[in-house]
């Protein structure tokens, strides 16, 4: 075991006491599976249930601004049209679609008069910026690059997009290997996977999401 590998699975369990449960599941699946195909899919469901979870979130606190949620009678249903036409993908969503409700959802309560009163839109600045002591979302966007799993140019923009650009970066991941991929080697599994992990945890480290 090399010690970058060592690294990203220290820095993995440390995030287990802080996690949500379904989360913490999918990382002790992702470092305790005991085939590569295993643990590399875990890995890609933790970035996919963060991405869902995040988005969620937000969709509550929208929805309960809008006087959609609640039982208060004095709240007035006014909302953004072209936010709702959005929520109606959630009938049947994709990926793509949790990446586009996180990323306009969250504009649009950071957009709100009352933002620095509303949960979770003062951070939404924060998921769009790239710290530079990430180096794990990178790691894994260059491998898939190599490996020709996602297209470069986009990706390389979307790492500078921060959280929502690893979204980015796993929606396109996912419909090339997940998707329509073909069964790939143990080795691919092996070695994407350990990456995938580190990057999803590094994404995890950012107190923007939650």
């Amino acid at each position: 075991m090399t010690s970058a590998s060592t690294a990203s699975k220290a820095s993995a369990r440390n995030l287990l006491q802080s996690l949500p449960y379904p989360l913490a599941l999918l990382v002790l699946r992702a470092l305790n599976s005991k085939s590569a195909p295993e643990r590399h899919h875990s890995a890609y469901y933790l970035a996919e249930c963060t991405l869902k979870l995040a988005a969620a979130a937000r969709v509550g606190v929208w929805l309960e601004r809008a006087g959609i949620l609640g039982d208060s009678e004095d709240k007035p249903a006014t909302f953004d049209k072209d936010i709702a036409r959005r929520l109606e993908a959630l009938v049947l969503p994709s990926a793509g679609h949790w990446c586009e409700i996180l990323r306009e959802v969250s504009r649009n309560l950071a957009e709100r008069k009352d933002a620095a009163l509303v949960p979770l839109a003062p951070e939404t600045r924060e998921l769009s910026r790239s710290p530079s002591t990430w180096t794990a979302i990178r790691a894994f966007a260059e491998r898939a690059i190599a490996e020709e799993c996602i297209p470069p140019d986009a990706s390389r923009q979307s790492l500078r997009r921060g959280v929502l650009g690893f979204f980015d970066i796993v929606v396109a991941y996912r419909n090339e290997v997940i998707g329509h991929g073909a069964q790939r080697s143990n080795a691919f599994y092996d070695a994407l996977g350990e990456l995938l992990l580190a990057a999803a945890c590094e994404a995890l480290s950012s107190p923007a999401l939650f």
